[in-house]
């Protein structure tokens, strides 16, 4: 993924660009679509990394123990 946003701050955030030169610096590699380097640019920005978080997504599970009298 870092060679993607390289190429993306050389097309200056151009997607289209950007692309354009990934295809032609990295031919044996599949192209990319436009909205990947965008995406990227912005989780870059917004957290910091490329990684995801390997958090589970969605509502947090809540459990209820029942403790039961003896009698």
């Amino acid at each position: 993924m870092t060679d993607m946003h390289f190429v993306y701050g050389m097309a200056l955030g151009k997607a289209r660009r950007a692309r354009r030169l990934y295809g032609q610096q990295f031919p044996q590699r599949p192209t990319p679509n436009v909205h990947t380097f965008i995406n990227i640019h912005a989780q870059l920005c917004e957290t910091g990394s490329f990684k995801r978080s390997t958090g589970v997504p969605g509502r947090p599970v809540t459990a209820t123990t029942i403790q039961i009298e003896e009698v």
